[in-house]
């Protein structure tokens, strides 16, 4: 009798461990899976975005490898020419000498700011995607003065950051589409607890790649620190207000330069390790370049600079922790724009202060 008993509790046990070797099998499976299809969707967006660029008028690459020494053999002759004629100041002789290290933009630079068209509804995929298009083509309801450049600003006037910011929060209130989302505060309350809660959860910057739960959770980083709902409502507005994107980014950025007054006027308790980190999450991760990768080229290349920025940033500060080396992402990203930047309104701007940073760091 006993021997039975030993026996039917062996024959459990044996039976329970394979259900749990089998369990964990199943897992592992799904998991790379999810991996494999993430790897095979980058890889067919990174080819997407080859076919578009291949489609544009290319530069080659060597002539890139090639600007800063071509800017600075032209530099000197302008400025030769200058010392023996008098004629042309030192701001003149580096505008020049930009132009003829790259081509130039014949794009016209339009107004950005109008009120908006109708709201979208979004019965099938095509009549949205036409709609988007319809108000990218219209004027943007809000506008930022061109001159303004990164932090490398003398004086700045932060009090008007903030009213060109509100005044896009008032637009997305008078939106039909904001309403339906059925937000319990304003735009703006609610857009600032999204962003001091995003800075709150930082992600993981170092040996993503060692653990594939850490490169999970980085791939799936905003949708696991701000909810399904969330994200929902910011890729419509991504989807619906493309035009005020550069202006936006651009006043919050230069409002990072006075923690004081984002406190002030937002209730944002600014971390500049968090920004740090955020920046580095999308230039330096394989989670961070997979969200850019599922925007829009113009996103991609305007979150990517402004990155360039914040990590410049603490490096002129001394606090650049994971030490990351900037040169390739602003060769990588000059190309880019050169080649496919053609929507973005500041593109101008843009490329002058990556051609100083380049020859900052050569």
């Amino acid at each position: 009798m006993n021997d039975t008993t030993r026996f039917q509790n062996k024959k459990k046990e044996i039976r329970s461990r394979a259900q749990k070797e089998t369990r964990r099998f199943f897992a592992l499976l799904i998991i790379l899976t999810i991996l494999l299809v993430s790897l095979f969707y980058i890889y067919n967006r990174a080819k997407e975005t080859a076919n578009t660029v291949s489609e544009t008028d290319e530069i080659p690459t060597t002539a890139f490898l090639k600007a800063p020494t071509q800017k600075t053999a032209t530099l000197t002759d302008q400025k030769g020419k200058s010392s023996d004629e008098g004629e042309k100041t030192q701001s003149e002789v580096m505008q020049e000498s930009r132009k003829t290290t790259r081509p130039e933009n014949n794009s016209t630079k339009t107004p950005i700011f109008t009120e908006e068209t109708a709201p979208i509804e979004r019965d099938s995929e095509d009549k949205a995607s036409k709609q988007i298009q319809r108000e990218e083509d219209s004027p943007s309801p809000f506008d930022i003065p061109r001159e303004i450049q990164g932090h490398d600003i003398s004086m700045v006037d932060y009090e008007r950051y903030v009213q060109e910011i509100n005044a896009f929060y008032a637009h997305l209130d008078s939106q039909q589409y904001m309403r339906d989302y059925g937000l319990p505060t304003t735009s703006k309350e609610h857009f600032s607890k999204l962003i001091q809660k995003t800075l709150d959860n930082p992600p993981t910057i170092l040996r993503e790649t060692d653990d594939l739960f850490t490169l999970l959770k980085n791939t799936a980083h905003f949708f696991r620190i701000l909810g399904r709902d969330n994200i929902h409502m910011l890729k419509g507005v991504l989807d619906r207000e493309r035009k005020s994107l550069e202006p936006v980014l651009q006043a919050f950025y230069n409002l990072t330069d006075s923690p004081e007054q984002l406190k002030k006027a937002y209730g944002i308790d600014l971390k500049e390790e968090a920004l740090y980190d955020y920046a580095a999450f999308f230039l330096h991760t394989m989670g961070g370049r997979l969200y850019l990768f599922r925007r829009d080229s113009s996103s991609r290349l305007v979150v990517s600079y402004y990155a360039v920025l914040t990590v410049d940033r603490a490096i002129e500060a001394g606090n650049s922790r994971h030490g990351i080396d900037l040169r390739p992402f602003i060769r990588s990203l000059i190309e880019e724009m050169e080649n496919g930047g053609g929507k973005l309104k500041m593109r101008e701007e843009y490329l002058d202060k990556l051609y100083d940073l380049l020859e900052k760091y050569n």
